[in-house]
């Protein structure tokens, strides 16, 4: 796990340390972005800069989506919540515009080494924080330190796994690719490790369909390349991790069956994180119905579903005060089908450079980021929002391919 520091400057130094500390302690994220646009700003030169004509791909929609925020604004009555937003979401404006004043000399491939050193140090941070808690304090409510919801301190375990997702994904690309293996597999060992420790159902699915992609792709386009015991020794922890997975799977499966027998039922008080999930899909759907062209607006979307809710008697979700569990159906319910529009643009044209590419690892980091937007509404804080800015832009934008897709066989 190399870092190419020939030509490190300090734009590269300010992505650096968001990326990093994005993963590790979000806190003092803030800190690269001021010293970064600082920077810019002393080494403005008289001459104009025409960003539009530079900005390509998702840099685009990122903008039209921030725009249609703001426009969002002038249909909100909350207006503090909307404001918050605005805030919360600068990113979608900041690094576009970042990239292009800047002179960036980081590639794609040192950008993966931070995340995954950031993605270490985080695991172990939180690793150590649980054995202490475990040891001096008694458990709360059943939970244990070392899993699910306390177990990742600083961050939802939602965002988290995902991370831990595009880590293993990271370090299963460069073990196809014979770069430091023996490193890349303890990494994705302590990886796999975290991530099962977060029970996240998302972050399980994706591990699963990670895994069968990458066994496909090794069967048919590495086999005759790689040395074989490598393979042979990949495709056989991948299927061992399936198998693993299988029955957390079907747990998971059984709960979600049960919550649609009973999402009816006269106790609407319970937050299971299944049954929640549903109700909120529900409450979603209805209030698009009702708004479908402009949304609720930026800021009142949150206030709509709490409504709706309460008139529905969904007492466990009105005190959790949830979002919609799903990224689309958030960004339609709140700036309705241009949002949604919008939102799935920056997918097309995010699969439409990484196919052209044909860069496997991008394409399978794309597919993770959808599949959690299916559970989780990942751009609506700052732990989602940051990683999903500078990985979509960083691979889309970068002229090196990770892992190149061969052409297949029939």
């Amino acid at each position: 796990m190399t870092f190419q520091l020939k030509s490190y400057n300090f734009n590269d130094f300010c992505l650096s340390y968001i990326v990093f500390f994005s993963i590790v302690y979000q806190a003092i994220v803030p800190i690269g972005f001021i010293l970064w646009i600082a920077l810019i700003w002393l080494n403005l030169t008289k001459k104009p800069i025409n960003i539009w004509k530079q900005l390509k791909g998702v840099e685009v929609w990122f903008i039209l989506y921030y725009l249609l925020l703001i426009l969002g604004m002038l249909w909100t009555d909350n207006q503090i919540f909307g404001l918050s937003k605005l805030e919360n979401k600068l990113s979608f404006i900041l690094f576009p515009v970042l990239f292009r004043f800047s002179k960036i000399n980081l590639n794609i491939r040192t950008i993966f080494s931070i995340l995954l050193f950031g993605l270490f140090i985080s695991l172990i941070i939180y690793e150590s924080i649980g054995v202490y808690k475990s040891i001096y304090y008694p458990v709360v409510d059943h939970y244990n330190y070392l899993t699910g919801v306390k177990f990742t301190v600083f961050m939802h375990r939602g965002y988290f796994s995902l991370y831990l997702i595009i880590g293993i994904v990271i370090c299963i690309s460069r073990m196809l690719n014979k770069k430091d293996f023996t490193i890349h597999l303890l990494l994705y060992t302590f990886f796999t490790i975290g991530l099962f420790q977060t029970f996240s159902k998302a972050g399980v699915l994706c591990f699963i369909v990670v895994h069968m992609i990458y066994i496909i792709h090794t069967i048919i386009n590495k086999w005759k390349t790689a040395k074989k015991k490598h393979m042979v020794f990949l495709i056989a922890i991948s299927m061992i991790a399936i198998l693993f997975s299988i029955k957390s799977v079907i747990v998971r499966i059984d709960k979600t069956i049960y919550a649609l027998n009973h999402i009816k039922l006269e106790d609407n008080n319970s937050v299971e994180s299944n049954q929640a999930r549903l109700i909120m899909w529900n409450t979603s759907a209805e209030v698009i119905k009702d708004n479908f062209v402009s949304g609720t607006g930026t800021g009142d979307y949150n206030d709509e579903l709490i409504k709706r809710n309460k008139r529905y008697q969904n007492h466990g979700v009105v005190s959790s005060e949830l979002n919609s569990h799903n990224q689309f159906l958030n960004t339609f319910v709140q700036l309705g089908l241009i949002g949604f529009l919008i939102l799935c643009a920056v997918f097309y044209s995010y699969f439409r450079i990484a196919l052209k590419n044909r860069d496997l690892l991008i394409i399978i980091i794309g597919v993770s980021f959808l599949l959690n937007f299916l559970f989780e509404s990942i751009i609506e804080t700052q732990s989602g929002i940051i990683l999903f800015c500078v990985l979509f832009i960083c691979g889309t934008s970068s002229e090196l391919k990770i892992d190149t897709l061969k052409p297949l066989k029939k």
